[in-house]
């Protein structure tokens, strides 16, 4: 058995790659806030009906001094005819946005991390998925297991009557019963390609649950079922492509406060998440720019607007009417590939604050690369960028990466 399994790994294509980073606040006193290396390992394994892949990263964070082993990927997916079986730790992302797409609901964020490719925020899901192909289209059903709500940096807060702990939070049990169903349909109707999907399991963004005791306040957070509907579709010709991309939120029904409970919850509104936009290259894609219109209102029933909280209203990232984004994605390479721009962000059209992440990378040697960047963000807005600028601030970087 040692022997099969040492060759096994011996046909395994392997990649990766070793990155130091390092990423500081762009004023005085230039806070340090991340110092890290990170050992990232990718295994691909392809075969005529089964296909696998895994992927880990091994940090060590200077700052504080520890070792942090964050696996990513790992999944095997076997082909059948016309069906393929996937189990594993996978990334479901869909969506088809320029810079954030709204469709994009089950694989959650993981904001604590400090990257500079939003890729890095996200991890895997656990599922087990059947998808069925017949054409143009095809249909997949997948049940994810276990629950992961999104993270965001969000610090405690301590006062003498009330305290608000986060990593408190009440979550559901690592049950079959908690877990989650996902049905997604899509193909090809001539030159537009589309999807549309349900999805029904814990909402990984929270509600936040209330507790009276005498004169304190107690608040942390807490996660229920919701229904997420939506989809996507795109249309490409030649070298430019239009793309519409969307969600709805069902959540549950705000329970009213009986008089004199010492417990309490409000749930977040339903929301609709949508947007609109268009990509183009130049150049022999040299240059290439996308440009999205995104638009989130939430359904306020009239009898919770003024009984919401200024907490509930920061973290639910809620405004009393509907708010509009503008979001952009602009890259360029010379000719031979040695230099790299990237300047991709989103803009509040009502709070008038983006949030910037530029970038600027240059190879040094084959496989070796030096980037140097930034996380630019306001702290008025509704978002978890602008959550993530109140906690850190604006952040310069530094990486150093060598791929193999």
């Amino acid at each position: 058995m040692s022997l099969l399994l040492l060759w096994l790994v011996a046909q395994t294509p392997l990649g990766g790659y070793l990155r130091f980073e390092a990423y500081a606040q762009t004023r005085s006193p230039y806070t340090l806030q991340k110092l890290a290396l990170t050992f990232q390992q990718r295994l691909d394994l392809e075969g005529d009906q089964v296909h696998g892949y895994g992927a880990f990263n091994v940090i060590f964070d200077a700052l504080e001094n520890r070792w942090i082993l964050r696996p990513i990927e790992g999944y095997v997916t076997a082909s059948f005819g016309p069906a393929d079986l996937t189990l594993g730790k996978r990334i479901l992302t869909w969506g088809e946005g320029v810079f954030v797409s709204p469709s994009d609901v089950v694989t959650p964020w993981n904001f604590t991390f400090l990257y500079s490719d939003l890729e890095e925020f996200r991890e895997g899901v656990e599922l087990a998925g059947l998808t069925l192909y017949h054409g143009p289209f095809w249909l997949q059903g997948a049940f994810l297991p276990f629950f992961h709500p999104n993270r965001y940096p969000v610090p405690p807060i301590y006062t003498p009557v009330f305290a608000f702990e986060p990593d408190s939070a009440r979550r559901p049990s690592a049950s079959l019963k908690n877990g989650g169903a996902l049905l997604r349909l899509g193909g090809t109707l001539g030159p537009v390609d589309f999807q549309v999907f349900g999805y029904r399991g814990y909402d990984p963004d929270p509600d936040l649950l209330h507790r009276f005791v005498f004169n304190f306040s107690r608040t942390t957070l807490a996660y229920h079922r919701a229904t997420f509907v939506g989809g996507n579709a795109v249309y490409i010709w030649g070298a430019r492509a239009i793309h519409l991309d969307f969600v709805y939120r069902r959540s549950p029904e705000q329970p009213a406060a009986p008089p004199g409970a010492v417990e309490w919850e409000e749930y977040k509104a339903p929301l609709f998440f949508g947007a609109i936009g268009a990509e183009t290259s130049a150049w022999n894609d040299q240059l290439s720019l996308g440009l999205d219109y995104l638009y989130r209102r939430n359904f306020w029933p009239s009898d919770t607007v003024p009984q919401r909280s200024d907490l509930a209203r920061d973290l639910f990232f809620e405004d009393f009417d509907g708010v509009g984004y503008l979001a952009y994605r602009l890259q360029w390479h010379d000719a031979r590939e040695l230099w790299r721009l990237q300047v991709m962000g989103i803009y509040d059209l009502k709070n008038k604050e983006a949030f910037t992440l530029p970038s600027l990378s240059y190879s040094l040697a084959d496989g070796v690369n030096l980037r140097v960047g930034g996380l630019f963000s306001g702290t008025q807005g509704k978002s978890p960028f602008t959550q993530m600028g109140k906690t850190l601030g604006n952040l310069a970087f530094t990486e150093v990466r060598w791929s193999f």
